[in-house]
């Protein structure tokens, strides 16, 4: 979208104007919460579409946002959070008290990757 010397002056302005817009929307781009949504999908958990470097970042933000006890084991009522029924779906505990309990992202990470034309609903 670089203006070159044969451009007209109509599509020098076009190329001009469309990336100004360009930069703007990316700059209200909440690309955090894209990542922790691609990286749920089963199909693009590898997450292929960043540089390795920034991987596991996304997934250390994904853990912080998970509470440190099992719903099931907290007395906490949780009011001011998410409700108990998304928590329990996003921290799947053992049915077993005394088992060390994996977490549930180690084990969604472990879990292989689905294929692009498969439904992730239906996973």
């Amino acid at each position: 979208m670089e203006a070159c010397d044969e451009d007209p002056a109509y599509v020098v302005r076009f190329k001009t104007k469309f990336k100004e817009d360009l930069a703007s929307r990316q700059e209200k781009l909440n690309n955090a919460w894209l990542q922790i949504a691609t990286v749920l999908d089963p199909r693009f958990k590898d997450l292929k579409c960043l540089p390795k470097t920034d991987r596991e970042e996304v997934w250390t933000k994904l853990k912080g946002m998970l509470p440190q006890e099992s719903p099931r084991r907290s007395s906490q009522t949780h009011d001011d959070g998410p409700p108990r029924k998304k928590i329990s779906l996003l921290q799947m505990g053992s049915d077993s008290e005394d088992e060390e309990v994996q977490p549930a992202i180690q084990r969604y990470r472990a879990e292989p990757t689905i294929k692009l034309e498969d439904c992730p609903l239906r996973w």
